[in-house]
């Protein structure tokens, strides 16, 4: 979905949460959770427990994103691609 909105080129994009912006925003949502989702699923197949990468990742995401609104969504996202790996 993130794809389609990106061709779209919008020049306001106003976010469930965060700042209103432009095609950047989605840009980064979608990055993000391709990250999030890969290393998830590289942990777990390394054997990471879910709570051992849940933590991993909700540090090394609120690093690359310090000013993020909401960073507790990072840990559940974690779980969510963790389980579903």
């Amino acid at each position: 979905m993130l794809e389609q909105l990106e061709r779209l080129e919008p020049a306001v994009v106003v976010p469930g949460h965060g700042e209103v912006g432009d095609a950047g925003v989605i840009v980064t949502a979608r990055e993000y959770l391709e990250q999030l989702r890969g290393e998830a699923r590289r942990l777990a197949t390394e054997g990471a427990s879910e709570d051992d990468a849940a933590a991993a990742l909700d540090r090394s995401m609120r690093e690359l994103h310090p000013d993020w609104a909401q960073p507790e969504w990072i840990a559940f996202g974690a779980r969510h691609f963790y389980a579903t790996s």
